[in-house]
């Protein structure tokens, strides 16, 4: 793998392969060398070595994209304090969805809960806890649409996952993240399924909507991502 230093003229020297092999270290669990290599990849991003192109993801977080090939993306993930972070409005669906991806997340800083929804289908909306709508994606661009199927949640299960620790999340699992009141860090390896549409859990009489992402300066991201590592290493 590569020695992960920013090169003269102030650009990474991260290849395709040392992400894909950080790839594999993600799908393979071998936490010792995937620390290190995670470690190594957020000193070259808070330094701004690696060019991103940071969103505000609607759920709160900044996702930023460091790589795709394939069928497989890999991105980092920032959840800033509590206090900073973007909630969603009456206007929106709420945060219980699922995903076309298969997902696998290393935890690098902070923690987070993530809690997996069952849902079954109802007919009457006197049943119904929620309305289904469907989330289809160009680029930054959401369109939220609604449907008539109406959904009741029958339980919860909740896991919680600590700094230094993995989790996978599978497509299709309607769930809901809630990450701690400190600044929270995750590399994210998405494994694309056959799946072309995500759901969402939304109000009954929400209407469809267009959102779309905001992009994240790449200043501000860097200088986030230097707030959580000086505070861990101080």
């Amino acid at each position: 793998m590569c020695s992960y230093r920013c090169n003269v003229v102030g650009r990474s020297v991260f290849r395709l392969a040392d992400f894909m092999e950080i790839a594999d270290l993600l799908q393979t669990q071998n936490l010792q060398p995937l620390e290190k290599a995670c470690s190594a990849l957020m000193d070259d991003l808070a330094e701004d070595c690696h060019h991103v192109e940071p969103l505000l993801h609607p759920l709160g977080f900044i996702y930023a994209p460091l790589a795709r090939w394939g069928h497989a993306t890999l991105r980092l993930h920032l959840w800033p304090p509590l206090a900073q972070r973007r909630r969603l409005t009456a206007d929106e669906v709420s945060p219980m969805h699922d995903h076309t991806w298969d997902l696998i997340s290393y935890v690098a800083f902070g923690s987070l809960d993530n809690i997996e929804v069952s849902v079954v289908e109802v007919a009457e909306p006197s049943s119904a806890d929620f309305r289904v709508f469907n989330i289809s994606g160009e680029g930054p661009v959401d369109r939220v649409t609604r449907t008539d199927a109406l959904a009741r949640i029958e339980h919860e299960r909740k896991t919680r996952h600590v700094a230094r620790s993995i989790y996978t999340q599978p497509a299709e699992v309607v769930h809901r993240t809630e990450a701690g009141p400190e600044p929270t860090v995750t590399l994210v390896l998405a494994l694309r399924t056959g799946r072309q549409v995500e759901r969402a859990l939304g109000a009954l009489d929400l209407p469809s909507y267009t959102s779309r992402r905001q992009a994240f300066p790449q200043t501000a991201f860097g200088e986030a991502l230097r707030a959580v590592l000086a505070g861990h290493r101080s």
